[in-house]
């Protein structure tokens, strides 16, 4: 391994030394390089909280840019600004991104490590105002489709994935009527509320007379009753609080 060497891994620790903090990336052939949290290029992040930041980085995947070799030494700016002179986006272009950053009207999905995408509430599925923290984590895959490019910004959307046939069929082959599975609550209507399975697959419940103080984020029990191909995104069923 040399200096200029673009290397992939995975950040395993999160050390204050000496008034800096250290990332510490395990390689693919087990190495362990270096990244002091000055080159991360990514996305600014407040670093006074050790915790927080351990929580947000720790088991995420990053690139880097050998800058050092002994200790070895990686800069995943300069990693970054390097894959960006190869990598680009168009309306239109399909692919399957990381969740890197959540809050409850969009969502910031990466592209090969190197391009940071939005993806707006109304663009995740047929419920308008779902609380995407409630239905991304982050490192989650999810595939998208740029829809807009304004500048460096750049839109995308995953509805055009819940409407695919054979992608509503893969999706939704898991699941069986009668069978019981673990939600959130994620939208509350008239007639009943609805309960998240997965990104895009929402269970419209009735309510129950037994039901109280639900809000959303509550977890809850459903009993698929009906499965409509028709109506892509939604399966009927009831909810246990």
């Amino acid at each position: 391994m040399k200096i200029g060497d673009i290397v992939k891994g995975r950040i395993t620790a999160v050390t204050p030394i000496n008034g800096q903090i250290i990332l510490s990336v395990q390689l693919k052939d087990n190495a362990t390089a270096l990244l002091n949290f000055h080159e991360i290029g990514i996305e600014k992040v407040d670093a006074t909280n050790l915790r927080v930041l351990a929580r947000k980085y720790i088991g995420r995947k990053i690139v880097g840019k050998v800058i050092g070799t002994n200790p070895l030494t990686i800069s995943n700016k300069q990693a970054v600004e390097e894959l960006r002179q190869t990598n680009s986006l168009e309306v239109g272009q399909v692919f399957d991104g990381i969740v890197v950053g959540v809050s409850e009207t969009k969502a910031k999905i990466e592209y090969n490590h190197c391009i940071i995408t939005i993806l707006p509430q109304e663009e995740m599925g047929i419920m308008q105002a779902s609380n995407l923290k409630l239905l991304l984590t982050h490192g989650q895959k999810l595939r998208v489709e740029v829809i807009e490019k304004d500048g460096d910004k750049i839109t995308v959307s995953h509805k055009r994935f819940l409407q695919d046939k054979e992608e509503w069929k893969n999706r939704i082959e898991k699941y069986q009527v009668r069978g019981q599975y673990l939600g959130i609550a994620t939208n509350f209507i008239k007639n009943g509320v609805f309960v998240n399975l997965e990104p895009g697959i929402d269970v419209l419940c009735s309510p129950q007379p037994e039901w109280f103080d639900i809000q959303r984020g509550d977890e809850l029990i459903i009993e698929i009753t009906h499965i409509n191909d028709k109506m892509k995104g939604i399966v009927i069923g009831r909810a246990f609080a």
